[in-house]
This record gives C-alpha cells, structure tokens and sequence, in this order.
C-alpha cells in the first residue's frame, strides 16, 4: 500500500538504528498547501548555483544544516510529480531501509493558476564522481566499490561504479533480485517497481531513470553506502 502523495511538513528526531549509524525518523506534522501571490515560475534562491540544475531541478546548500540540501523544483506543473511519488513511498522506510534517500521537509506551493512547486530538504550525499576527485587514493576508492559489491551481491568482484548500477537497473526493470544477497534493497526495489507500476495504472506516465547519476553515496563511518536517489522520470 502506498501512502498518499507527500506534500507535507516533516519533523526530525536524531536515533540510532545500529550499524548504519545516526540518522532521522519522521512524524507528520501537517500538511502545507501555501498559495502564492507571485507568479512561482520565477521564484529563484539567492545563490543559485546553474551548474548544480538537473533537468527538473536544482539543489542549493541549506545554511541552517550542514549535512542537508535544499531540491526546488526548475519549474511549476501539474499535481503528478514523480519524485515526489517516490519520495511519498520511501518515507515508512526511511528510518530502516539503508538504501532510500531521507527527506526532513517537503512545503507544497500551489499559484494562483494552480500549478505545484515543491521545495524538498534533502541529505547531502556524494556522487561517485566527487568520491574519485575527492579521494587522492585509488586503492581507497576500489576497496570501498568492492564492498558495496559483496554486500549486494556477495561475492569477491570488481566492477566499475556504471557497471554495478546498469545492473541494478537491470534487474529492476526485469523484476528479477535472485541474485541480490542485500534484503533491504530488495525491499528498496520492489518498492520501485511498486511506485513506478502504480504511477502508470493511474494514467499517468514515468519510466525508470536508474543512470549512475541518479545513485549516489552515503558517508556512514568507515563505509560508503549506496541510496538510490531519483529513479523515475
């Protein structure tokens, strides 16, 4: 059963959930339908950075927290958002499921031609990229990808960072996790393919959009773990 869209303010509580270290648990405080006065295609954040938009919308480091960025949408649409479908199914798992993005605040604006913009604050994770520009030690950096590699699959095996998530991708799309070792991805999947088959069942329209750029890592102590990010289109 998926919960109804989140278009709610979230509240924060710091506890401890074991070996994948602190991270957040979420209540629903009330949801936050604002209407605005102005024209919301042309609200910007001071700021912005335009080589950090992706094509449906960019991320500005949020100033009251370190570890946490603020994702507005590029533009104003419709009621359907597919980001915020996937964010909406992630958030009962989020405070177990190591691989599902956590999200503190989501504030739904509504304009006056009843269009939506959604303002997300989001954890700040690192890309694979940032990992090899950041880290001067190439055997660092294959030692951490190969123990994302047995914990997904358990096995001894080197794979390039594009190669392991075209896989994924792979057997996403093929509903196929026999070869995963990892239950909470499995769990994370499966809740994908739930996400992205009610999506269409309602009429609407999305397709998976699992690119290496869409998994991202998650600092946790002497580990890296990977968080499926943005998966739909």
């Amino acid at each position: 059963m998926i919960p109804e869209r989140f278009d709610s303010v979230i509240q924060r509580n710091d506890v401890s959930i074991g070996k994948y270290d602190t991270m957040r648990i979420f209540e629903i405080i009330t949801p936050v339908e604002k209407d605005v006065k102005t024209n919301i295609d042309q609200v910007r954040m001071p700021g912005e950075d335009p080589n950090r938009r992706g094509l449906t919308a960019f991320v500005q480091d949020l100033k009251s927290d370190p570890h946490y960025l603020l994702r507005r949408d590029r533009a104003p649409g419709p009621e359907f958002d597919s980001y915020n479908e996937w964010i909406t199914a992630c958030m009962p798992y989020m405070s177990s499921n190591p691989y599902l993005p956590r999200v503190i605040k989501a504030i739904k604006r509504v304009g006056p031609d009843g269009n939506i913009r959604r303002d997300y604050q989001i954890e700040k994770l690192i890309s694979f990229d940032e990992l090899q520009e950041t880290v001067d030690n190439e055997e660092y950096v294959k030692d951490m990808l190969s123990g994302i590699v047995f914990r997904i699959f358990g096995i001894q095996k080197q794979m390039s960072w594009i190669y392991l998530c075209d896989k994924i991708a792979d057997l996403t799309i093929n509903k196929d996790y026999s070869s995963i070792k990892d239950k909470k991805l499995v769990q994370a999947l499966t809740l994908l393919n739930k996400v992205h088959d009610d999506i269409n069942a309602r009429g609407w329209s999305t397709s998976y959009d699992m690119h290496d750029g869409n998994f991202m890592l998650r600092r946790t102590g002497s580990l890296l773990q990977m968080v499926i990010t943005d998966p739909l289109f």
